[in-house]
């Protein structure tokens, strides 16, 4: 008899464990892909003007309005008369002169999503309302060179209740001041008002995206400006 009650209290912490380990693997399974890494550790993966875009964070280029702080419509208004000075075809490989300075931009951060390339595009405006106005890009590499930047933006996603790094519309834009490199390409549209195609629409029948070929690109500094 105690054979036989030992032998069921065996089979039960058999069947219970058995159970468990199921579950355990049940729930690794259907974990969804954490959204809170900052995504520095992963690698560019373009190539269309990849050393310009990944340009070093120490370069002693000239600062654009003496280092201070620029608006998105200050910035349209730098950008858009240097399309004549642009060369066709861009060089692929170096910065063009005109390329070579540094930008500091003050505006609010209206949308964002992680590009195939993995760098982190982002949106900025002059206000936080509406989202029906003027945006320009910013993009901050992945890369231990401009972590610090990344790792701020991805706060503020987070802090925002961002999870879908496919493409978000910030519920409350942050205010914030980026300084990088300009970077001009041509090939993002005709015109440096155009849209291009490019930016997230966020139920806007066009992307409120201008100067697609005028960009901070890299970002290699970026605050809350609040």
């Amino acid at each position: 008899m105690k054979r036989i009650v030992s032998l069921l209290i065996l089979a039960c912490l058999l069947s219970i464990l058995s159970f468990s380990s199921l579950a355990q693997r049940r729930s690794r399974r259907h974990v969804a892909p954490a959204t809170t890494d900052n995504g520095c550790d992963l690698s560019f993966t373009g190539s269309a003007r990849k050393r310009v875009k990944l340009r070093s964070t120490t370069l002693d280029y000239p600062l654009h309005n003496s280092g201070r702080a620029i608006s998105v419509s200050d910035f349209l208004a730098f950008v858009c008369p240097l399309d004549a000075d642009v060369p066709h075809p861009v060089p692929s490989t170096e910065p063009m002169e005109v390329e070579k300075v540094t930008v500091t931009l003050r505006g609010f951060v209206m949308a964002m999503k992680r590009d195939p390339d993995n760098d982190l595009h982002v949106q900025i405006a002059d206000a936080a309302r509406p989202y029906r106005q003027a945006q320009i890009i910013v993009e901050i590499p992945p890369g231990a060179a401009y972590c610090d930047a990344r790792s701020k933006m991805m706060d503020l996603f987070l802090a925002d209740g961002g999870t879908r790094l496919s493409g978000y519309a910030f519920r409350n834009p942050p205010l914030v001041q980026v300084t990088g490199y300009l970077f001009l390409d041509s090939t993002h549209g005709p015109s440096c008002t155009a849209n291009g195609g490019r930016g997230i629409k966020n139920g806007l029948r066009t992307s409120p995206v201008k100067g697609t070929w005028g960009e901070i690109h890299p970002v290699i500094s970026l605050d809350d400006a609040h």
